[in-house]
């Protein structure tokens, strides 16, 4: 349902990018977050598609509050928990994520979920300039800063140090964590033909980024825009880190990353493995850490040929190479 109807002045607008909100029990974070968003300065028409996934701690209440304030720039979906979908037995976002990218009207759709913010006016402008110069590219990134749930530094990634081109296996084996979600900005027309492994998929940032790599180049700038919120109580990377999940959300990557191997026509399969294998690797840690070995016995090496370039990788990154 889309809150105060289809009249408002934004509906009336033809926009060039749509900035798509994801929320659920946001309530400390998310007038930052759409405040970071409404002011932006561009001189193209943009608007901002909320889908608040029926929160209650206040979330909602906040959301409205700013649809009302602001009805030439903001468009919010109230979805129902009724329609949550459960992959493993775990409830997760991505019915909300869907139709929020649905709902998109944009040429070009950006992202920042309910516990990000960004932090550059120009953010849009700048990356809307630069796929504008290059048509051939169907995603574009930029830095952002980690912080925790309080807002304190942690560090910069990717760590772009100027406007390059990424490589396809450089986006496949750093897996979905290699830039913040809120700092891209994409083609709407890379969606317009859904395979069932991106519908399907346990996340939307990996298999976003690996349907971009098979539509066009990705590109990069090395500015810092934007602030990716990690740790707290409802974020994804919270859930992935307990041992009850983890070889759940790696059965489902697996399955991910097996079905684009297909789309992809094999040909990104080494990086894919390589992927998987830094996967199974990270898990077998993450499950030992927690001290629940008895999760150990639900994981298995797909391709035992992997592990050392995988481990050489992962040796590489810690030392800086």
């Amino acid at each position: 349902m889309e809150y105060l109807g289809t009249e408002k002045p934004v509906n009336n607008i033809t926009p060039q990018v749509s900035v798509c909100i994801t929320t659920y029990q946001h309530s400390n974070y998310i007038r930052q977050c759409i405040e970071s968003v409404l002011n932006q300065e561009a001189t193209f028409p943009f608007e901002i598609i909320i889908g608040e996934d029926e929160s209650t701690d206040g979330t909602r209440e906040i959301c409205k509050e700013l649809a009302k304030a602001h009805p030439g720039k903001i468009r919010l979906f109230l979805r129902s928990r009724d329609n949550v979908r459960f992959i493993n037995g775990n409830p997760t976002g991505r019915h909300n994520f869907l139709e929020t990218l649905k709902a998109a009207r944009g040429q070009y759709i950006a992202f920042c979920d309910g516990d990000d913010y960004w932090t550059n006016p120009e953010k849009l402008q700048k990356q809307y300039n630069y796929m504008e110069s290059y048509p051939d590219m169907s995603l574009s990134l930029h830095n952002a800063v980690e912080v925790d749930e309080n807002g304190n530094r942690r560090f910069v990634f990717p760590n772009i140090k100027s406007q390059s081109i990424v490589k396809p296996k450089t986006i496949i084996e750093k897996g979905g964590g290699y830039c913040a979600t809120n700092s891209v900005l994409f083609r709407r027309s890379i969606l317009n033909d859904m395979p069932q492994w991106f519908v399907d998929a346990h996340v939307g940032d990996y298999s976003l980024y690996l349907l971009a790599i098979w539509h066009g180049e990705i590109g990069a700038l090395p500015d810092i825009m934007s602030c990716y919120r990690s740790g707290h109580a409802n974020s994804w990377s919270d859930l992935r880190n307990r041992a009850k999940t983890i070889h759940q959300y790696l059965a489902s990557l697996k399955s991910m990353l097996f079905a684009f191997n297909k789309y992809s026509e094999q040909k990104y399969e080494k990086s894919i493995h390589i992927r998987i294998a830094l996967e199974e690797i990270y898990s077998a840690v993450k499950i030992i850490m927690s001290g629940k070995l008895h999760y150990l016995k639900t994981l298995s090496i797909t391709d035992k040929q992997y592990i050392w370039p995988a481990i050489k990788k992962i040796i590489s990154r810690k030392l800086g190479l």
